[in-house]
């Protein structure tokens, strides 16, 4: 039993050392590069150029490299998911503006966000922060622990009353590489790009980037293929999407800490709006077959509007937006099109002293 133990070690002790070489080496996420990837790419973004060809980049640490690099404090900012990060200073016209949204942002990102444009005194003038109700509820996702010290000191800083994280965020951070060392699929995907040049970004200057890229004010540009999305098969795609999602309420706990943030950005003068982003039309009304999640959450998210006294603009709704599913790229991500629509409609607060009717979405 003992030899054949010993045989079984000697099998697969190593393969198990490849993978966790290849993975080291090759870190096609950059898991394991600290932050160079990022600084590299925010090198050229602070020198107020544009860049292409972005592949697996932390959004988090670029953020922090570009937030504490800028020599200028800026006019407005936007924080929010995914579904904000096409949003562009061309948005506002003579604004100096950066979008500080991230990908399956949480409100552990919000928090650390807001910290960090505190913690290296760049705070705006004016924030809008997306509503997306997945920002205002807890999420499993620990992507956030890149900017864990600005989490720390936005907690300790603004005394908020709830602290999301579930494990020191050291542990998460160790737990992050060590899973990634001896992950297969992590290892295939190092095979995949065994042959790129992990700094394979391009510095295309004051050109439009065509392929998935960075504009220097931080928001981003897709590729003219995911760009033009086949509108037919979103129809037969809605069901499948809506049977693995489900949108959450508004929690409470969560809605008490962005209240807090939000009374100490006042303090700071600066004013906040909150964004609803349609969904695209396909699930919209299938979600509206299932349940009235739609309107509980405009209902609370209004309520919240009028209690803390900032202004709400867009809708979840397609339909008043006056969108069509050539204006999504997914269920989730509207056009840059559909979202300078969204700008232009008040649902509430218009002048911070009306009230508008509330209304079924």
């Amino acid at each position: 039993m003992k030899k054949f133990l010993l045989h079984i070690f000697f099998i697969i002790f190593p393969f198990t050392l490849l993978i966790a070489t290849v993975n080291m080496i090759v870190d096609p996420a950059c898991i394991f590069s600290n932050g160079k990837y990022e600084q590299s790419i925010a090198s050229a973004l602070l020198k107020q150029h544009n860049v292409d060809n972005i592949k697996n980049c932390d959004d988090r640490l670029l953020l922090k490299k570009m937030i504490s690099g800028i020599n200028f404090n800026p006019d407005i900012v936007v924080i929010g998911t995914s579904r904000s990060l096409e949003i562009s200073s061309d948005f506002f016209p003579n604004k100096k503006f950066i979008n500080c949204s991230v990908s399956h942002a949480n409100m552990n990102d919000f928090i650390a966000i807001v910290g960090l444009l505190d913690s290296c005194n760049k705070l705006p003038a004016e924030i809008y922060i997306e509503t997306s109700p997945i920002l205002i509820n807890p999420s499993p996702t620990d992507e956030w622990i890149s900017l864990e010290t600005y989490y720390n000191f936005a907690i300790k800083k603004m005394k908020l009353s709830v602290v999301t994280a579930e494990a020191p965020p050291l542990f998460l951070e160790y737990k992050k590489k060590i899973k990634a060392m001896f992950s297969f699929e992590y290892f295939q995907n190092s095979i995949k790009f065994l042959w790129r040049s992990k700094n394979n970004f391009v510095d295309v200057g004051a050109n439009i980037p065509q392929n998935f890229g960075r504009m220097n004010d931080c928001s981003i540009t897709y590729s003219l293929a995911y760009k033009t999305p086949d509108t037919i098969k979103a129809i037969s795609d809605a069901p499948i999407y809506m049977s693995k999602s489900y949108l959450p309420n508004l929690d409470t706990k969560y809605l008490k800490v962005m209240e807090q943030i939000i009374n100490y950005l006042a303090s700071k003068n600066v004013k906040v709006s909150l964004v609803n982003i349609p969904f695209q039309p396909d699930c919209y009304t299938l979600a509206l077959t299932r349940s009235n999640v739609f309107y509980e959450i405009k209902k609370g998210i209004v309520s919240f509007a009028q209690k803390n006294k900032v202004k709400l603009i867009g809708t979840f709704n397609p339909f008043e937006a006056h969108l069509i599913r050539s204006h999504f790229y997914d269920p989730l991500h509207c056009n840059k099109k559909a979202l300078q629509s969204v700008f232009k409609i008040v649902d509430y607060n218009s002048n911070l002293n009306d009230t508008t009717t509330l209304s079924s979405p």
